[in-house]
């Protein structure tokens, strides 16, 4: 990614984002937030995030096994 995100605020945004630095969350609902986000990303300087998105990966993917754990 290395990115700036634009996200609506809902739940599965929130999660799978929760330790992405370089995101703004605006409601789906709030045009006007939206609109600030893009003007804010439009006039702010170009940026790359530092993000070690593969370790995200594997903690999701181990936390989705966990689901289908019945050892416990």
């Amino acid at each position: 990614l290395a990115r700036p995100i634009i996200a609506s605020d809902i739940s599965v945004h929130k999660e799978q984002l929760s330790k992405y630095p370089g995101k703004v969350f605006f409601s789906p609902s709030d045009h006007v937030a939206l609109a600030n986000a893009i003007v804010n990303f439009i006039e702010s300087e170009p940026v790359t995030i530092s993000y070690d998105y593969q370790s995200d990966v594997i903690d999701y993917a181990r936390a989705f096994i966990r689901v289908f754990d019945f050892t416990d």
